[in-house]
């Protein structure tokens, strides 16, 4: 749903930079995530369903935090898909809540 893209890249930084490291790819800010996230393919109603949320404690003058995010795929009848689960780590500017890498 691009509405749902859209609101969800308004938690991305203008610079991010996020790397995809099964496929090598590289993208620079939130028009070319934004994209390559709507060229991925869409076989099937899906959810991400957020399983845990790791962070690092943000350290005196530390400009960043790093969040670990565990995540399952669920098709439409709520079952998860085989080779659907992962983890995602992102950098966030403490300052604007922003992800940034």
């Amino acid at each position: 749903n691009l509405s749902e893209m859209d609101n969800a890249l308004n938690y991305v930084s203008s610079t991010c930079i996020m790397k995809y490291y099964s496929s090598a790819s590289l993208h620079v800010g939130r028009q070319s995530i934004l994209n390559h996230l709507l060229q991925m393919p869409k076989t099937s109603q899906k959810s991400i369903v957020i399983d845990d949320i790791f962070s690092s404690s943000p350290k005196r003058g530390q400009k960043h935090i790093s969040v670990s995010v565990q995540w399952h795929l669920e098709n439409d009848n709520g079952e998860i898909q085989r080779f659907g689960r992962g983890s995602s780590l992102y950098v966030v500017n403490i300052a604007d809540g922003k992800i940034v890498k």
